[in-house]
């Protein structure tokens, strides 16, 4: 499980290059953030810097991602048929990381994004491998996009959602993971009648609600996204995530 006061996240690339002053400058065409330079330290394969209290760092490895890790990840991307293919082809990754050092989870989280939004700009770039998973850069990006300039929590980029069915498409399950970055319970939903795209909706929804709202649960509540919706809340073992999670009957 991902220590809850820091974030990391991986960008294949292509090869071992990565510009650190065009990222800098993304970072502040796009993001407006600009790093003090009394707090940032820099060579030609590593930066880091210090950001309202908080520790970020990106630093280049010439080499994949140990022991095919990256393609396993890949496969669980059912949004990118050529996953795989990608992740197998990268011959260099940057370490993208972030420690919280006590600030707001949701702040430090709307960085993070946009630090590795900065970085796939970048022409070597050619995936985010984040989460258990390997996503498209255009998506990575156009998610955080999306949703940071309605004022939201980019929930797309930190919590991935995952479904499957257990009899044949007859109904349907599904499963959160990054929670734990936030210090709350992932959830799942099981045996669903309702379609994959409006289970992962609701776990999506259910992400966003538990982080911003900074909400826990301890079981026996009800849950809702609409004032009339009421679904029962029970926590117990999970069935395809480790830990405790909470279950919502949907």
């Amino acid at each position: 499980m991902e220590n809850n006061d820091i974030l990391l996240g991986y960008v294949l690339l292509k090869d071992a290059t990565f510009d650190f002053n065009k990222f800098l400058k993304e970072l502040k065409k796009t993001w407006k953030l600009k790093f003090d330079p009394k707090g940032l330290s820099s060579s030609n394969t590593a930066l880091a810097a210090n950001v309202d209290g908080m520790t970020v760092s990106i630093a280049l490895a010439g080499f994949p991602i140990p022991e095919g890790a990256a393609e396993e990840d890949a496969k669980a991307n059912f949004r990118w048929d050529d996953a795989v293919n990608v992740a197998k082809s990268h011959k260099a990754h940057l370490v993208v990381g972030l420690v919280r050092n006590n600030a707001n989870p949701v702040i430090a989280a709307d960085l993070f994004v946009k630090l590795c939004c900065a970085c796939l700009e970048q022409p070597s770039a050619l995936a985010m491998n984040k989460l258990g998973t390997v996503m498209h850069p255009g998506f990575y990006k156009d998610m955080a996009k999306a949703y940071i300039k309605d004022g939201s929590f980019p929930v797309t980029n930190m919590v991935y959602v995952g479904i499957y069915s257990n009899d044949n498409g007859k109904t349907f399950c599904g499963y959160t993971f990054g929670l734990e970055a936030f210090d709350k319970r992932n959830f799942e939903i099981l045996d669903s009648q309702n379609s994959p795209g409006d289970v992962e909706e609701m776990l999506m929804n259910l992400s966003s609600y538990v982080i911003e709202g900074d909400v826990s649960f301890k079981g026996g509540e009800t849950v809702g996204i609409t004032e009339d919706q009421r679904l029962k809340v029970t926590l117990s073992k999970g069935v395809a995530v480790d830990g405790t999670t909470i279950k919502v009957s949907f």
